[in-house]
Parts: C-alpha cells; structure tokens; sequence
C-alpha cells in the first residue's frame, strides 16, 4: 500500500470544543491523584485550623453626635461671625483619629497591653497544646507521655498573673523567662543587655521585684508544677497600639444614611480582654473628646485672665488722675452737656474697637486674615476708628482746662467698662466650660465577649481548591511533557493502518534480550500482552493466506522500540498454535535474539550466509524449547548493507517460504540504519513497531516515507507498550472513541 497523509477533517470550533473534552477527560483519567492530593491538602489544612488559637469578640454601641468645627460661644462675647452654623465632622475622620496612637496609645498604657505573657509549648503549637494539654491529664494510659514530655511546658491549669511590669532596659523589646520554682516562688531568666550573658532572679508572689537595669515588676499569683515555664514578653506601646487597632473595628450602622449609631469592636485571644479592652478604647475617646470640645474655652479664659490684670491697673491710674486734677482744678462742675455727649460717644466707640480687637483675636486662630469673616472686622475697625477721630475733633474747640477733664473722664469710664466687659466674659466662658458635654454617648456598654474565630472551615476550603488547582496544573504539565502518540486514531489520522495494540509488560527490561520475561509466552502465557498478540497472530494467517506470501519484516523507527520482543514472542506463539516458524535476526549490527535461544553472538547465521552462500538450512538453529527454527545474526559484519542487497537474501526468502509456514524478519529500525529498507524493498510485508507515550508522530511519518521510498509492502503499525495508567485519558479514550477498560481482564491457569 502507499503512504498517504490524513487530512484533518474538524473546524476550528469543532477542534476548540474537542481541546476542551481533551482536557477534561485527562483529569478524569487522573482522578484518584486529584483525590489524594486533596485528601493531603484538606488534612494539613484540618490540622492547621486546629492549631490556630480562638478569637473573641467583644463590642459596645456608642452614638456620636454631629458637631461644630468649634464651640459656639456666646453672641455677646464673640458676635456672629464665630457662632455660625454647625459644619459637620466626618465620621471617618473620627474612626483615623479613634485608631491613632493618640488614643490607642493610652489604652494600652491603662491596660498594659504591650506586656503579655505566653505558656512555653512546643514549637509552632503552643497555644494548642496549651488549650487541650488537659486531656493528657485526663488519662492514666497517657502517663507514660507525659513523663516524657519537658518539664518546661505548661498545661492548661498552669498559670502566672501579673500585676505590674515596668521596662528598665535600654532595648525596647524585653523578653524574660518565668520559672515556677514552687507554691508562690518564681524565677526570672535572662540575657544581660549589655555582656549578653545569661541571668536568673528569683521572686516570691505578691512582692515587687526589681532587677537593676532591666525591668520591675509584680507577679500576683503563681499556679502549676515545679519547672513550668512561661514567656514574659514587653514591647514599646507604638508596636502594641498598631496591633491594637488591626483587632479594632469600628462602623456606622445605616449606610449612608449617617445615623451617628457606632459599633466599636475588639477580638483578642481572651475574652476577659476582649471586653475590657472595647470599653478601655470607648472611654478614652470620650475623655479626648471632650477635652477637644473644651479646648477653645481654655483658650479663651487664659487669654483674658491675662488681660484683667492689665485692665486694672489701666483702671487704677486712670482714677488717680482724675481725681488729682479734680483736687487741683476743681473743673468738673464746669463740663457742659454736649461735651458729656462727645464723651460719652467716644467712650462707646473705643469699647466697641476694644471688642472688635477681641473678634480679631479669637477669629485668628480659626482663619486666616485673608478670610471674608477677617475683612469684615477690619474695615469696621477702620469705620469706627474715622468716627473717633471726627469725635475727638469736636473736643479741640472747646476749652483746654475742660478738653483735659473730658480727656481724663473718658479714660476713667474706658477703664472701668474695659474691666467690666473682661470679667462678665470670664464668668460667661466658664460657665460654657462646665456646662459642656462631649459628643460621644455610649448606648451599650461590652459585658461579653462571644467565640468569632478563627473560621476552621475555611483553611479546608481553600486547601481543597489549591489542592484542585495544583493537581490538575500537575497533571497537564506532565501530560504536555509527553510527545509519544497516544493511541491509534493518531496513527490512523496519518492513513496507516494499525494492527495490533500491545500493552506494556511491568517489568520487562526491552533493551536486555536475556531478561527472563523476554520469552514472555512462555514465562506467562495468560499475559495481556501475549493475548494481543495472539489476536496478531490471527490477523496475519489470514492476511498473509490472502497476500499469498509467508514473511513479515519487523522494524520500528528507533532503537528500543520492542520491535525484537514482538518478533520472538509472535514466533512461540504461531509456533504454538502449530505452525512450522522460521525467526531471522536481520539486526546485523546489533541484533541481541541469539541471548534466548541461549547461542553465542558468533554463531553462524545471517551474515555467515549472505557472505558465503551455501544451503540456507545450514545456518538454521532448531530451538526445542520454543518449538521453532532461528538464524541467528552471525557476526557482526562491517557492511551490513551491501550484505542484505545481495542474491542470497533473496535465495533466503525463497528456500524459506518453501520449507516454513511463517517466516519472521527482525530489521534493525529504519530511522537508524538503510538496512530495513532493503529488506522492505524484497516485497515482503512489513510492519513498523511504535512505543505509546514514547515515538513521535514525525518519527512515524518519516519511518513510513522510508519504506514509501523503496515500494516497500508496507502493512501497518503494531502499537506497543500500551500503559494505561501512563495515558492522558486513561480507560476512557473518549477523545478518540476507546474504551481500555478491557485491558484490566486477565485470566489465570487452573
């Protein structure tokens, strides 16, 4: 027959949706791996969400109001300009300021939050082994562990409380060792700061210790066995407050609906801390808060407690004045009525500057003087200031001696209303600071802490889908990794015709010819792959019967093929079955068939033959063990092909045919060496062996255009080494429309 490449017959949405297929039955061929590898995933998951340690959650409801940029003072002391309408605060600006260290910071300073104390355990496990040690307590058969376990690791019922810890140390973080030496005893280890060398103290419980240059603390209580260890750890507030506020969480209930109503919550490993901790970080924004609020009263107050002094000593010498000039003159019956009305004009304006002056001052340390509010003060502080010019132009046409007694009666009444005005602001100011109140209103107070955490379920899901993931890239990688064919429809696509499937024999070394399972249909005739070729067997009496011709040439593109292996085993097996078989060793060059019929590789055979001529029986080894006839290879000529061209080959295939029922060639392979090709091109049948998983489509192709080349009868493909379990689909070559389960059915002997 002639070589003729197949065509491909699907679209490019056919061969998309088949790629898809593809896929997914080479995961389905894998699916036990897939299984194990979540199996393995889903356990060390199950074990690390085991060990994770229990989170508690604790949360207060707090309302907090809306609120001016300041506090809004009285119209009388600060006019309209600085009690406008409220502007209202970004709750999330409270939530950065609630979360800063500024708040934070003292929490942890109050509770002691930068100080925790840790049971020694194993590595990795600690708090697991902590939580659940008591089980080993719990049981007489589990002495024996526990004995062997360290006397430094803790258990359950174990303990240390303490009541105050002060860091002396120059290093900010600390780390000490509490050792309980026995009831109420306890020792402390350490390294030195400054020699490294390691140090131990020992307390008493309920005692303040102090160890010189590191640190002072007070262990109130000390509960467990004699050599329990515990891990006393400090660090600076700034790591325990930024700690602090990834366990806090703070949100506004409504949305964007802006209700004011605020859940604050904390999660810790203790409940007790949980709750304390919620209410710590709730009542010290409260304090600052207020404390905020208040803070421009303060301003406020300190500024005209600084003034009133001033005021009355303006006032004090002002009087003195007055009254010595009234002793000196005696001019003050004397003042007319109009300029008492210039006076008392000039008075007012000066008290409202003077106010004006104060606007100024408490506005500046909300704007900038380029603010419109700003403006306004100034240009009616100029205003007034051209009306008091004007007024005091009035004064200069009356009499000098009564100009001087409006001059100093204007000062005194100045001074004293001055005075006046600065101690009703004081009074009014403080009476603002006691009546104010923050804007934080705690609604529900944390009275207890409920189990949040951690989510044990969650590992494992996550481990399965990773497990699923990695299974599948591992199994695709390796699939892609692997450039043999698959199976026949690959064979088929290229227009050659596949005789025989093959499956892979475990064990069996194909390159060593003296491997006992070589002669695999004797060592286990029951074997699938002796069944297959049993089937060939079958196939190839009827079409060499059809073909009226007795012998097959047996090649294969590459060495190691198992070309050699089907020769020997396909020849017992006719040979079984009753037919007279000759078996050729055409491999001149490395043919190993010699080492089961237990011949030396110098043996007469071929090559002897095809050199010297002669009667062909001659050279002909009876095997009575296999029941057949064999040539071996001869020794190994130098020209191999020019051998195999000669008549006697020809002379060979001619006696044989009259003498035998099957006449076996096994080729050297046809991608390595001419000589197949020549045997090929004699007109004898020829079959190529190809590994699965191992040998290319090129390979076949080529393999196939050589015996193309020389109008060699070429009959078709065995495939051999079939490996299931090695196939990208497995059983089921839905892909090309195989079903292997049939390759799991043996038999036995009985």
């Amino acid at each position: 027959m002639q070589y003729s490449k197949g065509n491909p017959v699907q679209g490019n949405d056919a061969q998309d949706e088949l790629d898809l297929l593809s896929i997914l039955h080479q995961l389905l061929a894998k699916k036990w791996f897939i299984l194990g590898c979540v199996l393995v995933f889903a356990t060390f998951a199950f074990l690390y969400a085991q060990i994770a340690r229990n989170e508690y959650t604790a949360s207060s409801v707090v309302q907090i109001e809306k609120r001016a940029s300041n506090i809004a003072l009285p119209s009388e002391l600060i006019g309209e300009l600085l009690t406008g309408g409220d502007q209202e605060s970004e709750l999330q600006t409270e939530f950065h300021v609630i979360k800063s260290r500024l708040t934070l910071g003292e929490v942890v300073r109050e509770l002691d939050l930068n100080v925790t104390v840790t049971p020694v355990g194993p590595p990795f496990i600690q708090d697991f082994f902590y939580r659940y040690s008591y089980l080993l307590q719990s049981f007489d058969f589990l002495d024996a562990i526990v004995e062997q376990l360290p006397k430094s690791y803790a258990f359950t019922d174990e303990s240390i409380e303490l009541a105050d810890f002060e860091n002396l140390s120059i290093a900010e973080t600390l780390d000490l060792v509490v050792t309980v030496e026995g009831e109420g005893d306890y020792a402390i280890s350490y390294k030195d700061p400054i020699t490294g060398a390691s140090e131990q103290v020992r307390g008493e419980a309920g005692v303040e210790l102090l160890i010189d240059g590191i640190a002072r603390l007070t262990v109130q209580e000390v509960r467990g066995r004699r050599g329990a260890q515990f891990e006393l750890t400090s660090v600076p507030v700034r790591f325990a407050a930024a700690r602090l506020a990834k366990n806090l969480n703070i949100s506004e209930r409504g949305g964007r609906s802006g209700t004011g109503i605020v859940d604050f919550s904390v999660t810790s490993f203790d409940p007790d801390a949980s709750i304390s901790i919620v209410n710590a970080v709730v009542r010290e924004y409260q304090r600052q808060s207020l404390n905020r609020r208040s803070a421009e009263v303060d301003q406020s107050i300190g500024f005209i407690e600084e003034q009133l002094p001033v005021a009355e000593a303006n006032l004090q010498s002002a009087l003195g004045a007055f009254n010595a000039y009234i002793d000196t003159s005696g001019a003050y019956a004397s003042l007319s009525a109009t300029t008492q009305d210039v006076l008392a004009r000039i008075v007012d304006l000066e008290t409202k500057l003077e106010e004006i002056g104060f606007q100024k001052s408490q506005l500046a340390t909300q704007v900038t003087e380029s603010h419109p509010d700003f403006q306004r003060l100034i240009a009616q502080e100029q205003e007034f200031e051209q009306r008091l010019s004007s007024l005091r132009g009035e004064l200069d046409s009356v009499p000098e001696t009564e100009q001087q007694l409006a001059q100093l009666t204007k000062n005194v009444q100045a001074a004293r209303e001055l005075k006046e005005q600065l101690l009703l602001r004081l009074d009014q100011l403080r009476i603002v600071k006691a009546s104010a109140v923050g804007t934080i209103r705690v609604l529900e107070t944390a009275e207890d802490a409920f189990l949040s955490g951690p989510n044990r379920m969650k590992p494992i899901g996550i481990a399965i889908a990773l497990a699923v993931v990695f299974a599948c890239c591992v199994i695709l990688f390796k699939n892609a990794l692997k450039a043999g064919i698959e199976d026949e429809r690959e064979i088929e696509k290229l227009g050659l015709s596949v005789f025989a499937t093959i499956p892979i024999v475990e064990g069996l070394r194909k390159s060593d010819a003296s491997d006992k399972n070589y002669t695999l249909a004797i060592t286990q005739p029951e074997n699938l792959a002796i069944e297959s070729l049993r089937a060939l067997r079958t196939g190839l009496h009827f079409s060499l019967a059809a073909n009226n011709t007795k012998a097959i040439a047996i090649t294969s593109p590459a060495p190691n093929e198992g070309k050699s292996f089907i020769s020997l085993n396909l020849a017992i097996i006719a040979a079984q079955a009753g037919s007279k078989v000759l078996l050729v060793d055409t491999d001149l060059r490395r043919g190993e068939l010699h080492k089961p019929f237990g011949l030396s590789r110098k043996t007469r055979g071929l090559s002897n033959f095809l050199a010297s001529g002669g009667d062909p029986r001659d050279f002909v080894h009876h095997s009575d063990r296999f029941d057949l006839d064999f040539i071996p290879t001869g020794g190994y000529p130098p020209n191999p092909s020019e051998l195999l061209s000669t008549k006697n080959f020809q002379a060979l295939i001619s006696a044989s045919e009259k003498d035998y029922d099957l006449i076996i060639f096994d080729c050297a392979p046809i991608l390595a060496v001419t000589d197949p090709a020549i045997v090929a091109g004699s007109g004898i049948p020829s079959f190529l062996v190809v590994s699965h998983l191992r040998t290319s489509i090129e390979e076949i192709e080529a393999s196939a255009k050589s015996l193309e080349n020389v109008n060699a009868a070429f009959s078709g493909v065995i495939l051999n080494s079939y490996d299931q379990n090695s196939s990208r689909y497995g059983a089921y070559s839905t892909k090309y429309g195989y079903y292997r389960g049939g390759y799991r059915y043996q038999y036995g002997r009985k």
